[in-house]
Order: structure tokens, then sequence, then C-alpha cells
């Protein structure tokens, strides 16, 4: 009788922390996230919001200001460039 207990027991661990494990999310997992640099044109006062960091360098050429990265956003979509 003792057997089958500690047999019941034993199964009822392995399978409850199989379900635990299952769901718990490890705390070095982070959401994949993109940089969203900012840039100030002086001449228009305008401000360019953008992913690429590729066309920050070639604004800055233009005479556009690097404010360096504004934020980091989530990727559940791919990010747009945009005008402010």
């Amino acid at each position: 009788m003792k057997k089958i207990v500690l047999v019941a027991l034993a199964a009822m661990a392995f399978i409850m922390g199989g379900v635990i494990n299952a769901h718990q999310v490890s705390e070095d997992t982070e959401p994949p996230h993109e940089k969203l640099y900012r840039i100030y044109n002086p001449n228009s006062g305008e401000h360019l919001l953008t992913p690429a960091g590729w066309e920050v360098l070639i604004l800055e050429k233009a005479g556009w200001k690097s404010e360096g990265v504004a934020f980091y956003i989530p990727l559940t979509e791919p990010p747009y460039s945009g005008y402010h």
C-alpha cells in the first residue's frame, strides 16, 4: 500500500513539475525589440523617427542632427519611419 501511494505521489510530482515548467518563462528571455532613432532638422524644425541606422547617417551628411536612440519598440510588426 505504501509503495502505491509513493508511486502515485512521485507520478503526480513528475506530471505537475512538467506542467509548471512548461509555462514558466526564463528571466533571461526578452521579447525582440528594435531601436528607434530620432533626428532633428535645424532648418525646418522637423523631427524624424526611424529604425534605420543607415538613414541617420545619410541625413547627418545632409545637415540633420542625430539625437540618438529615442526608445526601443517591441517587434510585433515591422517598424516604419515617420516625421513629426
